[in-house]
C-alpha cells in the first residue's frame, strides 16, 4: 500500500510541537506508554528502547513499537500504527486518514493538545 500521506502526517505533527517534544526519561517514558496501553486495553503491545538508527518504528504484526527518544508524539504516533494495524491490517496506507484520525484523537486525549490546534494541524490528512 502506498504512503502518500506520510510527510503530511510528519508536518501536522511538527506543527503541533514547533520547538519540538520535550524528552522524558526512559521511566517516565514507560509509564507514559503504560497509562494509553491501559486506557486503549492494549496488553499485548510492547515498549522496546532503540540503542541506534534515526527512527522510531511499529513492527508490523509483532505487537513491538521501537522507539528513539522517550517523547508523548513518538510513542503516540508508534501506538497509533498498531491500532490502525489491528483494526485494518495492511487494507490501508500506514499514515492514510485513518492512520491520521486515530493519532489526532490519541493526541488530544493523550497527548495534552486542544483539540482546535489538532484539528488546524491535521486539516489536510484526514
Amino acid at each position: 500500500m502506498r504512503d502518500n500521506q506520510r510527510q503530511r502526517v510528519y508536518d501536522a505533527e511538527r506543527a503541533l510541537y514547533p520547538n519540538g517534544e520535550p524528552i522524558m526519561t526512559k521511566q517516565d517514558g514507560r509509564r507514559f506508554f503504560k497509562r494509553v496501553q491501559k486506557a486503549l486495553k492494549i496488553p499485548e503491545l510492547a515498549l522496546v528502547w532503540r540503542r541506534g538508527g534515526k527512527n522510531s518504528y511499529y513492527r508490523t504484526g509483532r505487537n513491538t513499537i521501537c522507539v528513539l527518544h522517550a517523547n508523548k508524539a513518538s510513542i503516540l504516533h508508534e501506538i497509533a500504527h498498531h491500532v490502525i494495524y489491528v483494526r485494518y491490517g495492511t487494507k490501508v496506507a500506514p499514515h492514510g486518514p485513518e492512520f491520521a484520525g486515530v493519532l489526532a484523537s490519541m493526541l488530544i486525549l493523550f497527548g495534552g493538545q486542544r483539540p482546535t490546534d489538532v484539528q488546524h494541524s491535521f486539516r489536510e490528512v484526514t
